[in-house]
């Protein structure tokens, strides 16, 4: 249909001011209605407006559109009573009629013209094919006019007889319309197929990604080393990766399908599985570390540990249980073996606390029976090397000396062994109280100092002028220091050197005691704290030493909250030895 040309002028319809082209429109939707309204008050229609076929009769007497516009289906009156209405009464009979429909039947075109209608746009309609249907039907009422003839017509459709008396023109319009319809809708369903193509393309496209992704996963699956299977709701096996067949020593045909407590002869028919499967499952989405004890036929007795999760299939509502087996069996005897060894550890730990507390304990009675009569030889030996009593010979002086040396060794060695066994009980007290550093370490150097004057050795001493006063036990710190300076002078030959740095270092004092002689092996660092250990060198061998005077330095330095360290280059390239002692002290008396 070609309106190009058409011009509202030549329709022999002019509008003015005081003749306005008015339409009515007859739709029971408001929507529609108002739609409707704006498509043609676009065009420059004035519209009034009915909500079924009673209320447009009504307008009707008092107004005469050059145009009806109707719905079909209405309640109250519908669009084909409205229409034969309007074609029986002499007033109204000469406006054309417009029924919008679906016309989805062939009973609904011979319906409109037994009615009278002029033609038909089908639903929904859009502003272009109803304004173009509306300009055709003015610029061809002159046609009508020509074409009006008066013959009756009988048509038999689906079974039903149809009597109609159409105008040739309405005959031709419907035709038209009819055609239209049929062009629009062929060329709807054109587009409908190029877009059911598209989704086809699309969908297949997403079948052939999701193929991918599932061999893809498919093939992760088969690298994990721990067993995977996977059930329906059902509880029959719907894949297993490869690790499964290999440990329980399984084939697809004997699985894939099969009730999972029938497998490999109902092997999996296990009460704790089942409480897993059948109880616990259904109430939880996921489970771990569900651990399983059974016995198989083909690979006898297995610890497990299964992991559960039910899982949403990407097609479909149906949920899948996928179960991770994780062998433990071997673990579990290693976590037994272990226990039992951490248990006779713990035994044996005990023992020896015991051992070490009875040994200590033996060590400071036997200290104490054995330093009160050593005492009293000590004390004798003086008297007679002094000649309280009477002069001595040269040999029976020498005896006496070596009687006294050897007495005051032993002392020695009974007060450090009762000292480290009182710090290894603990019960070594601190008595605190306010030490000047400075001075004590002056007045210790002065003890040793006929000690470095006869082997010939120097002695440096390199004391920070602001040497805080320090809390700390005076007996025990003289102990440290003295030991420290009384090992490097012994350890070092004639005309070497030792030495003492002493400074404050933030909250604590640092001293190291240093000297140039004979050093410690690499291999020895790690001995020289155990007790009665000393460093195998032709020069220690004529020393003297107890080699408890270290380790008991450590342990009374470590009793303040303090550290001692000992680093050497090696043998005969000397040694130092660094302890650090807290100002004020954090210990209990």
């Amino acid at each position: 249909m070609n309106v190009k040309n058409i011009n509202k002028d030549n329709l022999n319809l002019r509008r003015t001011e005081n003749n306005p082209l008015t339409i009515l429109v007859v739709e029971d939707s408001p929507t529609q209605a108002e739609q409707l309204k704006y498509f043609l008050e676009e065009e420059g229609y004035r519209i009034i407006s009915a909500s079924d076929g009673k209320q447009a009769l009504l307008l009707l007497k008092t107004a005469k559109p050059i145009l009806i516009i109707s719905d079909i289906v209405m309640p109250e009156m519908d669009g084909y009573e409205l229409c034969r209405s309007i074609k029986a009464d002499e007033k109204l009979k000469d406006i054309p009629v417009i029924l919008l429909t679906a016309m989805t039947e062939p009973e609904d075109v011979i319906m409109a013209l037994q009615c009278g209608a002029s033609t038909f746009v089908t639903k929904p309609c859009d502003a272009i094919s109803l304004v173009t249907t509306i300009k055709y039907l003015f610029a061809n009422r002159e046609l009508d006019s020509r074409l009006t003839g008066d013959h009756e017509m009988e048509v038999l459709l689906h079974g039903r007889k149809f009597t109609l008396n159409p105008s040739n023109s309405q005959m031709l319009d419907f035709l038209i319309s009819t055609y239209e319809t049929t062009v629009e809708q062929g060329h709807k369903l054109s587009q409908s197929h190029i877009a059911l193509q598209e989704l086809n393309d699309q969908l297949e496209q997403k079948i052939e990604d999701r193929t991918r992704e599932l061999t893809a996963a498919e093939s992760i699956i088969n690298t994990v080393r721990e067993p995977l299977i996977a059930l329906d709701q059902d509880l029959r096996v719907v894949t297993v990766n490869r690790s499964f067949y290999d440990v329980f020593k399984v084939n697809p045909e004997e699985t894939v399908g099969h009730l999972i407590y029938n497998l490999g002869n109902k092997q999996w028919d296990i009460p704790r599985l089942r409480e897993l499967l059948e109880t616990i499952l259904p109430q939880k989405t996921t489970f771990d570390n569900y651990e399983v004890e059974h016995t198989f036929a083909t690979i006898g007795r297995r610890i497990m540990l299964l992991n559960a999760r039910q899982i949403q299939r990407v097609w479909g509502k149906e949920q899948v249980i996928l179960l991770a087996i994780e062998d433990i069996t071997v673990r579990k005897e290693i976590e037994n073996v272990m226990g039992k060894a951490h248990e006779e550890l713990e035994a044996l730990a005990v023992e020896l606390k015991r051992t070490a507390q009875v040994k200590s304990e033996f060590l400071a009675n036997m200290s104490h029976e054995l330093r009160t009569p050593l005492n009293s030889i000590n004390g004798f030996s003086e008297v007679l090397y002094d000649e309280t009593f009477g002069p001595l010979n040269e040999k029976q002086k020498q005896y006496v000396n070596n009687v006294l040396t050897s007495g005051k060794h032993l002392l020695l060695l009974i007060n450090q062994i009762l000292d480290m066994a009182k710090v290894e009980a603990g019960k070594m007290k601190l008595a605190l109280s306010s030490l000047p550093m400075k001075s004590l370490l002056n007045e210790i150097s002065l003890l040793v100092a006929d000690m470095v004057s006869k082997k010939k050795i120097e002695m440096v001493l390199e004391i920070a002028e602001d040497m805080p006063n320090i809390e700390a036990d005076e007996l025990k710190v003289r102990e440290i220091i003295y030991n420290l300076l009384s090992n490097a002078v012994k350890y070092t030959p004639e005309g070497g050197k030792i030495g003492i740095r002493a400074k404050k270092a933030d909250s604590k004092i640092e001293v190291v005691v240093w000297d140039t002689g004979v050093g410690i092996a690499s291999e020895n660092m790690e001995k020289i704290f155990e007790g009665f250990f000393r460093v195998d060198t032709p020069y220690s061998r004529v020393t003297e030493g107890t080699g408890l005077g270290l380790p008991l330095s450590k342990k009374l330095v470590e009793l303040h909250g303090g550290e001692l360290s000992v680093e050497s280059a090696g043998l005969d390239k000397g040694t130092s030895v660094r302890f650090t002692l807290p100002i004020v002290s954090g210990r209990m008396v």
